[in-house]
């Protein structure tokens, strides 16, 4: 199918394609006639052979309530059009004063993400970091002026695919799930006879996995300690590793380097984003490599545990990030049995050790998460290129075509409910120097009403900081020097379940200590503002 209009600004030379493939895969085309393929790419022939590394970059970092990558529009619609004016806009700089609760959600949502450094909050970078700072020509000429630099546009491509976090298998985590609750079952023994923890200690005794969890089924109020392993990004990791087609572990990495470009990748809590950008001339080769993650994956046994060293590399790296350590609260103060409740992230113990020690074949279990979730029609592509848009399409149809399909859509945790009642207060000791107040607001999912943008009205007014803001009125009392207000673009903040309105405070040691301290008569203040601006039983039937 094609022939879709993509709306675009007047001044856009670009032009663009919307298809959607016999298989389900929905492809956007971008011809830029200012990428070029005369010659490699500045500082392509100095990353030769260089081994690409990855990292994830997971969910964004909340600190400051703005993000440090841009986020795929977890409903947008690519039909929809991209704006070339917006981007270059969020290129110089961020929003006018009195803007600037918006900052977190005003970021562009429908780019494919460039992966900078964030790792479930803060990480780093996965892909292979080509250098792109020029060929070293810059020399001085006479009177010392510089040679004038040319800098070549790249070719990109992008495949979004529509699972993450939140579909990954409860049964990675066995034995850490059969160790808290026989822990929790002698605790609660006193108060429920019919709790008895000699049968939770023969299942674990027996270290093997019981059939559709038939035993631990009569103790479903123990369920809450279920941890998803962070299998989606363990697969992320895997998909790297080698194709049928081009079965050297780091022959995509390898090619991405050579030709002048960077990859990249992170996962999501509802999606998984691949990209890379290239030289020009090399577009075609990259994309075959990169249709292959999506093919034939080999997945081999023997790149396994060097891959879930990297995921642990990773999650032990970020531990000392506060927005890492935020979004952690985030997950285990959420209700009991809620899919927030859990550790998408993964590390060795929870994708490694617990699962060996259970019996569970872990790469089976990727493969088959892989055939389970990755279907063409819940993958976005995005070509960005030269090549005129019928060279683009003949390339994707010949390179993607066998893609799996039949999965049916995506899917979504609209029946999840909200993953808190409200009415908890929790503090927290930062690792850096600093002091910060955070309120949420659990609301329904948001993304259908994309159009509305209701909570860009609600972030202006309260994260306004003219004359009679509340902001002004903190600063005046020497409490704040700084205010966010809005959804942040990242997977716990904006999902099918439900979106979370944050309003973050930077406090000083005044603010940290007025009234009953712990930053709470800046809450106080808070709460009055909204009463005032917003009606008062919107503000406190959110609070209560």
């Amino acid at each position: 199918m094609s022939g879709t209009t993509v709306i675009r600004s007047p001044n856009d030379k670009k032009e663009y394609r919307y298809l959607v493939l016999e298989s389900g895969l929905t492809a956007l085309l971008i011809h830029d006639p200012e990428i070029t393929a005369q010659g490699p790419a500045s500082g392509g022939d100095q990353d030769d052979g260089r081994k690409a590394k990855r990292a994830r970059t997971d969910k964004g970092a909340k600190a400051g309530g703005k993000k440090e990558r841009e986020h795929e529009d977890e409903e947008g619609d690519m039909s929809e059009g991209l704006d070339e004016d917006e981007d270059e806009e969020d290129e110089e700089g961020e929003s006018d004063e009195g803007e600037s609760g918006d900052e977190g959600e005003e970021e562009d949502s429908s780019g494919s993400g460039s992966g900078d450094e964030e790792m479930d909050g803060n990480g780093g970078k996965r892909g292979s970091k080509g250098d792109e700072s020029g060929d070293g020509d810059d020399d001085e000429e006479g009177g010392g002026g510089k040679k004038e630099e040319t800098a070549q546009k790249k070719a990109a491509a992008a495949m979004c695919v529509g699972v993450g976090s939140f579909s990954d298998p409860e049964h990675m985590q066995f034995m850490s799930v059969v160790k808290t609750l026989y822990e929790k079952a002698v605790k609660a023994h006193a108060e429920d006879p019919a709790i008895t923890p000699p049968e939770l200690a023969a299942i674990l005794e027996a270290r093997r996995f019981p059939p559709k969890w038939t035993t631990l089924a009569r103790f479903p109020h123990l369920w809450d300690s279920i941890c998803r392993g962070g299998l989606s990004h363990y697969l992320e990791h895997m998909l790297f590793m080698g194709s049928v087609k081009y079965p050297s572990e780091n022959d995509y990495d390898e090619f991405i380097s050579e030709k002048g470009g960077s990859s990249n990748a992170y996962t999501e809590l509802e999606h998984t984003n691949y990209h890379f950008e290239v030289s020009p001339d090399a577009l075609h080769g990259a994309l075959d490599r990169f249709a292959q993650f999506f093919l034939a994956p080999l997945c081999l046994e023997g790149s396994l545990e060097r891959e879930v060293l990297a995921v642990d590399s990773e999650f032990s790296g970020v531990q000392q990030e506060d927005a890492c350590r935020v979004s952690q609260l985030i997950c285990h103060t959420a209700e009991v049995g809620h899919m927030y409740r859990s550790f998408s992230w993964g590390n060795k113990k929870s994708l490694w050790d617990e699962p060996k020690a259970a019996g569970i074949d872990i790469r089976g279990e990727i493969l088959k998460h892989y055939e389970k979730h990755y279907s063409a029609e819940r993958m976005c592509l995005c070509v960005l290129g030269g090549e005129s848009l019928d060279t683009q399409e003949d390339w994707v149809r010949s390179l993607f075509e066998g893609l799996p399909s039949g999965k049916g859509p995506r899917p979504d945790f609209v029946d999840a409910g909200m993953p808190y009642k409200g009415r908890h207060f929790y503090a927290m000791p930062a690792v850096k120097d600093h002091h910060e107040i955070a309120i949420t607001f659990p609301m329904p999912s948001l993304f259908k009403l994309y159009r509305k943008k209701a909570e860009h009205y609600i972030s202006h007014l309260v994260g306004h900081e003219g004359a009679g803001s509340l902001l002004s009125a903190l600063k005046r009392r020497g409490w704040a020097t700084d205010l966010c207000a809005g959804i942040d673009p990242d997977g716990h903040s904006q999902n099918t379940a439900c979106h979370l309105f944050g309003i973050t405070v930077t406090l000083t040691e005044a603010g940290l200590a007025a009234g009953p301290g712990l930053g709470l008569a800046v809450v106080d203040m808070v709460f009055e503002r909204l009463g005032s601006r917003l009606g008062r039983g919107w503000a406190w039937r959110w609070w209560l």
